[in-house]
C-alpha cells in the first residue's frame, strides 16, 4: 500500500493499471476498499487510483476540526 505525505498528513492510496487515470473517491466513513470491484474491472484499461481521505481507512487522522474541509480534501486529491 503506497503512502503519500500530503500537507504533512500520511495518506494511504491504492493504485492499479496503466493508461488514463480514473480517481475513485469514497464518501464519509468509507475507504479505498469501497472500490475493490471497480478497480479490478477498470485497471486493465486505466490507471485507477483510490485514496483513503484523511481520517479514513489507513490514512492518518489529524486531530483538529479545521483539518477537515472540502477545500483540503480537494487539494489533496
Amino acid at each position: 500500500m503506497p503512502i503519500a505525505d500530503v500537507n504533512g498528513v500520511k495518506l494511504n492510496y491504492e493504485i492499479a493499471g496503466q493508461g488514463n487515470a480514473v480517481v475513485c473517491l469514497h464518501g464519509y466513513s468509507g475507504s479505498s476498499q469501497d472500490w475493490g470491484n471497480q478497480m479490478a474491472v477498470l485497471s486493465p484499461m486505466h490507471k485507477v487510483i483510490a485514496p483513503d481521505e484523511r481520517g479514513h481507512g489507513k490514512s492518518a487522522t489529524p486531530g483538529r476540526e479545521e483539518d477537515y474541509t472540502i477545500e483540503i480534501f480537494a487539494e489533496e486529491v
